[in-house]
């Protein structure tokens, strides 16, 4: 179906065709800000979506949701109750045991995860034992390297009082 632009342009070609005259249409440039093929903007950042904002949020929510959950338990929701006790909440901000002064701190971390697969302590708690594990273990390396270039410090010292 031709819209009216079209059935004038149309009329106006058959009217210069029978006088004779050469029959020229002219297509009107598109007005557009966009240019073709283009995205029109820079658009979403890979990764990024509303789905990142909504975890986020619901992560900084969590604590709230669960206290408000178990109240609902608490106050005779079966429903509530039924889906607590199926999820088997793990503890939070669970108290976690790292030995410090332990020479392998790869069995530190096997013991958190062990926790972490039992559901003891939560995934952050985890991660946050194991930075923590991490950050004490080059601390020890540091103080072992300074030791032991205080040593050669010295020998080094004995050695030229020696020949003086």
């Amino acid at each position: 179906m031709k819209t009216d632009v079209q059935k004038k342009l149309v009329a106006k070609a058959k009217a210069s065709a029978e006088a004779g005259e050469d029959v020229v249409i002219e297509k009107k440039k598109a007005n557009t800000t966009f240019k073709r093929g283009g995205s029109g903007g820079p658009g979403r950042p890979k990764g990024f979506s509303g789905l990142y904002k909504a975890r986020q949020i619901l992560n900084e929510e969590m604590p709230h949701l669960i206290k408000h959950a178990i109240n609902m338990a608490y106050d005779g929701d079966s429903g509530v109750m039924k889906e607590l006790l199926k999820l088997g909440i793990p503890k939070l901000n669970a108290a976690v045991s790292i030995n410090v002064d332990a020479k392998h701190v790869d069995e530190q971390v096997a013991n958190l995860f062990e926790d972490l697969k039992h559901g003891a302590i939560s995934v952050q708690e985890a991660l946050e034992a194991t930075k923590t594990l991490k950050t004490v273990n080059e601390i020890k390396e540091a103080r072992e390297t300074h030791q032991e270039l205080l040593e050669k410090i010295s020998k080094i010292e004995e050695a030229v009082e020696a020949e003086s």
